[in-house]
């Protein structure tokens, strides 16, 4: 949303899904307690679909229902490709 926003000629509605309850606050800031706040009332408790692969199994997929989105509740990770797979998707002619 800060990129966008970014633009003058635009104008950008951010909205969060959620609140976080006052007991929960504290965890969503560290991130070593992000188990405690999955399969919450922060988390949107998706599932995959059975995979074949997997021998039908369901994969649970959390997804943050507030401030801060899914960082809130995974960890505050931020992981990015190996630069290699960005070569390696526009050879494939994703520019």
């Amino acid at each position: 949303a800060k990129r966008l926003a970014e633009n003058p000629t635009w104008s950008v509605l951010l909205i969060e899904a959620g609140a976080v309850s006052k007991d929960r606050e504290f965890a969503t800031q560290c991130p070593g307690l992000y188990p405690k706040l999955q399969n919450t009332d922060i988390d949107w408790k998706f599932r995959s679909t059975p995979q074949k692969e997997q021998f039908d199994r369901v994969s649970f997929w959390p997804r943050g229902k507030a401030l801060g989105g899914s960082s809130a509740i995974n960890a505050m990770l931020y992981v990015r490709c190996d630069p290699k797979g960005f070569d390696e998707w526009a050879r494939l002619g994703c520019d």
